[in-house]
């Protein structure tokens, strides 16, 4: 019998307090500081024992709740703690319905209280947890392998066999499409990107990441690539450095993670931080 997977949840510390503790940290004999801890010492294992698979989680924008929505193989599930101070953890599910795929393999949140579910069938749900009423409001043409609500309507969806589109949910018309995998009927984007690139393989996890002040999109590919787009200027593609150079930068091993970061010393920079095969490079503008 398999072990239930498990989510590990963490409080991280203030960056400048991480800062004050390395500055008060004392020098070894090579002249240098180690490494604090990032974490508040507190760490909670949550295991699943009702799913086969966790394939994604995001925690809640709203500071004053603890809440994490978490996409598993049976749907969405919210986690979060209880009021009070007895550090009780509550769990709430929403299924598939009678979606033939159940897997919600992407989440985020839409305000506080309303959780997008990228499902493996190309659904994609709309969770109102006020509710607990979990609606599908639109049909991407392929498995949703990640999900960001831009603004109040806009959703990005980013999904398998290079499809990524972003939908405006006040128009979710449908029409029907031609794939290799037969004709299937999905919503009419308000915008897409043709030269966006994913195959058609769940694993590896690959890095993605939106910033939306400045509208960009970073997203790896599985032959060890990384994509850049502009969707809030000029929905087009946005190369790096020399204006030469394609879309398509090449790194050296899978890119599992990218994300955006504020630069805490400039102030005003922007950096994509990005991991590949044991190596973490950050890219500024």
């Amino acid at each position: 019998m398999h072990a239930p997977p498990t989510l590990h949840l963490s409080y991280l510390k203030d960056p400048s307090m991480v800062l004050s503790d390395v500055e008060g940290m004392p020098d070894d004999n090579a002249g240098s500081r180690g490494l604090p801890n990032l974490d508040e010492d507190i760490s909670i294992v949550f295991r699943a024992v009702n799913v086969k698979t966790i394939w994604s989680s995001v925690a809640s924008p709203c500071v004053e709740t603890t809440m994490f929505a978490v996409g598993t193989s049976q749907g969405a599930m919210l986690i979060g703690l209880k009021g009070g101070t007895d550090q009780t953890w509550m769990t709430r599910a929403t299924g598939a319905d009678d979606d033939e795929a159940a897997d919600a393999l992407a989440v985020d949140f839409w305000k506080s209280n309303l959780v997008l579910a990228g499902m493996r069938s190309g659904k994609v749900r709309l969770w109102d947890l006020r509710s607990d009423s979990a609606t599908v409001r639109f049909q991407h043409p392929s498995s949703v392998r990640n999900i960001k609500a831009l603004d109040d309507n806009k959703v990005l969806v980013a999904g398998l066999r290079n499809k990524m589109a972003i939908y405006d949910i006040r128009f979710t018309n449908k029409l029907q499409q031609t794939l290799q995998s037969g004709i299937i009927e999905a919503s009419i984007p308000f915008q897409d990107f043709p030269t966006y690139r994913l195959g058609s393989h769940l694993y590896p996890k690959l890095g993605f990441d939106v910033h939306l002040g400045m509208g960009l999109i970073a997203s790896a590919t599985e032959d060890e690539k990384l994509q850049i787009f502009d969707w809030k200027n000029s929905y087009q593609d946005m190369d790096l450095g020399n204006r030469q150079e394609p879309l398509f930068h090449t790194l050296t091993g899978h890119i599992r993670c990218v994300k955006f970061v504020e630069d805490q010393k400039r102030g005003d920079g922007l950096k994509l931080l990005i991991a590949h095969g044991a190596k973490i490079d950050a890219w500024a503008w």
